[in-house]
């Protein structure tokens, strides 16, 4: 049966920037990762006055380039508005192709 998902190098090519991905006690992987930006809090009227201390992010990475993402790996982006070093709280999900990391900024 053919894999009939779609291909990730289009999708890494428009929204990718370059990082470097630090699992603890392994080498560094360089790769293309896509940051996916948290969304501003919206609270109901009834909770007014209260705010986000930290914003969490996503990561998706290539599992071809890095096929695991424990907690404690670093991921420092390198360019784009992103740009910065990340720290992975745990994952979010994992398919075949892909991971998506939960991070905040280290």
């Amino acid at each position: 049966m053919a894999d009939l998902r779609p291909d990730l190098a289009p999708a890494k090519k428009m929204f990718g920037a370059a990082a470097v991905v630090t699992r603890p006690g392994q080498a560094a992987v360089t790769t293309i990762v896509i940051v996916l930006s948290g969304a501003a809090a919206q609270f109901p009227e009834a909770l007014n006055g209260l705010t986000v201390t930290e914003q969490h992010r996503a990561i998706d990475l290539t599992r071809a380039d890095v096929p695991t993402i424990p907690t404690g790996t670093t991921i420092t982006v390198s360019e784009g508005t992103d740009a910065g070093t990340y720290a992975v709280d745990g994952l979010i999900w994992q398919d075949g192709q892909m991971s998506r990391a939960l991070v905040h900024r280290a």
